[in-house]
């Protein structure tokens, strides 16, 4: 069964009901730890790796923001039920691109290859 964005005639959608109790903390935890991040690796060395580390960590720093801001707008907006299903979905599909992305950074970064 394919799963896209939420809608009457997708019951894929009624599976998720509730994650956006979950993406909230999470991407607002993991923003954090980004900026946390940013910072760190301003102590160290100040050469073009280190900015383009910074340059994306601030970018994986936004996606887990939106993720956390669709996840909040879900959860208000949960009298209009196909409303909330789609920011869900996008909080979901955010939250994931941004820890895909992080993983690929953190790694790139150790190997120091950013």
């Amino acid at each position: 069964m394919r799963r896209g964005p939420p809608g009457p005639d997708n019951p894929a959608s009624r599976l998720g009901r509730g994650l956006s109790h979950h993406i909230l903390p999470n991407a607002a935890t993991m923003a954090g730890l980004c900026s946390t991040l940013i910072g760190l690796v301003k102590l160290g060395e100040t050469d073009a790796m280190t900015r383009r580390a910074d340059e994306m960590l601030g970018y994986i720093t936004v996606l887990f923001v939106v993720s956390a801001l669709c996840s909040y707008g879900s959860i208000r907006a949960a009298a209009a039920a196909r409303r909330s299903e789609r920011l869900e979905w996008i909080a979901d599909v955010t939250f994931i691109v941004a820890l895909v992305a992080l993983a690929v950074v953190s790694l790139l970064f150790a190997h120091e290859q950013v």
